[in-house]
């Protein structure tokens, strides 16, 4: 008797082809001024933009995650192939050894580190920079974290995450912390 061959369960969301998974997003027109396009994206170039595009993290989280994405990428460009210790040939004089942009960028993402290290640890703000800019994901996040993780230990740095884009979305404008009214009866008890 010849064995029944498995039918492959395929992964797929709508949109996948086997090498991207795309979505539509809104942007607004380079062209015209106030006006926006709908344009196809890959969801996975990012971590955040896959979590964002299933419903694991907010448009707030997801702002503030990829506003520390680009100053993280801006602190890693130097001013290029020229090496500041020769004697320069002609007569431009010496290129800067570390251009205005990229101090200007680490400036300020120095606030925002803090604030999150502050409030959520060096853990909070390592899961951050490592989803945001590294583009690990949780999975891989929490396997760094803690060495080989368990599904329980991955769901706590997910959270951790989700927290710390949280305490970053706040801190940077993006959302508004969630209001707690004081001084209210519990109607059980009164």
């Amino acid at each position: 008797m010849a064995k029944q061959r498995r039918k492959l369960r395929t992964r797929c969301r709508p949109g996948y082809d086997g090498r991207m998974e795309q979505t539509s997003d809104k942007v607004e027109s380079p062209y015209r001024k106030g006006e926006f396009e709908v344009v196809a994206r890959n969801v996975r170039e990012s971590g955040l933009l896959t979590m964002l595009n299933r419903k694991q993290i907010d448009d707030a989280q997801y702002m503030a995650g990829d506003w520390i994405r680009r100053k993280i990428e801006r602190t890693r460009m130097s001013s290029g192939a020229i090496d500041p210790g020769y004697e320069p040939v002609d007569t431009s004089g010496h290129a800067d050894p570390i251009p205005d942009r990229v101090i200007a960028a680490a400036q300020a993402l120095g606030p925002v580190e803090r604030h999150v290290t502050r409030e959520h640890g060096r853990q909070g703000w390592l899961t951050v920079r490592l989803v945001c800019a590294e583009g690990a994901t949780v999975s891989e996040a929490a396997h760094r974290r803690y060495g080989l993780a368990t599904r329980a230990q991955e769901r706590a740095t997910g959270q951790l995450l989700r927290d710390a884009l949280d305490e970053a979305a706040i801190y940077l404008g993006y959302a508004q912390r969630p209001h707690k009214p004081r001084n209210v009866v519990d109607k059980a008890r009164a």
